[in-house]
């Protein structure tokens, strides 16, 4: 099948004539030719100006945006009370992608579309049968959709409760940061976990010996959000030594920075630099490294964590919106 794919892959790429990319490191393995592409990690649907947003979200009959599954914290609705950002309206461009493309003379649209390819796996196939080791890239599920009247920054001084909300894997870290918390020296600090995964037995066994730590497993996506709003930080511990990291793009980031709160990760190759004003690093994936870096995080001055969690969120809305990516899309477009 493996022989299928990498053959399937090598003739559809030679017929293409651009690329729509997760990060810029799979340039380099996809466009071999050099070919016209552009990176694009996520997109926040012009509807957050209206009090509603969605990213990879479906649409029930009625309208109402929903995720794929309600029920796992990997779809997340955003949602934040009691304060506002101000986003003048007035400023936004509200004709659509498709309007812009049509100006342009595109007669025939479905044909240049079709010869723009937006791929995840193929890394993997390019890679394996290039002689390299396979890179699996787990996909996220992180699909969001957010409703809200307005968008709240102000408020009530948080609690120091660090909070991680997804899929609750070795592999993804957690473990790490529940090692990072225990060396803290805050009596202050909580660690809040939700989620499910395959290191579920060994987080019960930590919040069973220390009472500090909190499993609440996989509950209401309504409960998540709140408690992401409410967090003094949000953290992803996703290691960045791991190969796949690469080539993709955790929408955690951007869901974590719609909730207007600090939060703080590891340097992923796939993060574009763009986001380093608005993300703490840890300097290492050593639980001691982690915890400084807790640590120096949970001392910041309050109205400076505020700030942070304020410019974040307003940088993805007015930056990572579909106007934006569309008109990054238009221009790919006219290079081709």
């Amino acid at each position: 099948m493996k022989k299928l794919d990498w053959m399937i892959m090598k003739k559809t790429l030679g017929a293409i004539d651009g690329f729509v990319l997760i990060t810029k490191q799979m340039n380099e393995i996809i466009n071999k030719s050099g070919k016209p592409f552009v990176v694009i990690e996520g997109i926040i649907s012009k509807e957050e100006y209206e009090g509603k947003r969605v990213i990879r979200g479906d649409i029930k009959p009625e309208g109402k945006r929903i995720a794929r599954d309600e029920t796992t914290l990997e779809s997340n609705r955003v949602a934040r009370d009691n304060t506002t950002i101000e986003v003048n309206t007035e400023a936004i461009d509200n004709t659509t992608i498709e309007d812009k493309i049509e100006t342009k003379d595109y007669t025939t649209i479905e044909n240049k579309e079709e010869k723009i390819v937006t791929t995840d796996n193929a890394v993997n196939v390019v890679t394996e049968n290039e002689g390299g080791a396979k890179t699996d890239i787990p996909i996220e599920n992180d699909d969001i959709s957010i409703e809200r009247d307005d968008i709240s920054i102000e408020n009530d001084k948080p609690m120091k409760t660090i909070v991680y909300t997804g899929k609750t894997n070795k592999e993804f870290g957690i473990l790490e940061l529940i090692e990072a918390f225990l060396l803290l020296n805050d009596a202050d600090a909580h660690l809040h976990i939700y989620g499910g995964g395959n290191a579920d037995k060994e987080i019960k066994q930590f919040a069973k010996e220390n009472k500090k730590i909190k499993f609440f497993g996989t509950v209401d996506r309504e409960t998540v959000l709140a408690r992401q709003r409410e967090a003094f930080v949000l953290v992803n511990p996703r290691s960045y030594k791991n190969e796949f990291t690469k080539y993709s793009f955790p929408s955690k980031t951007l869901e974590y920075l719609l909730a207007a709160r600090p939060v703080v990760m590891h340097k992923l190759e796939g993060i574009p630099d763009d986001y380093n004003d608005f993300l703490f690093y840890f300097d290492s994936d050593n639980p001691g490294d982690m915890a400084k870096k807790l640590q120096e995080i949970l001392t910041m001055d309050a109205d400076f964590l505020e700030k942070i969690g304020k410019t974040g969120c307003q940088y993805v809305l007015e930056h990572k919106n579909e106007e934006k990516q569309g008109q990054v899309l238009i221009d790919l477009l006219n290079r081709i």
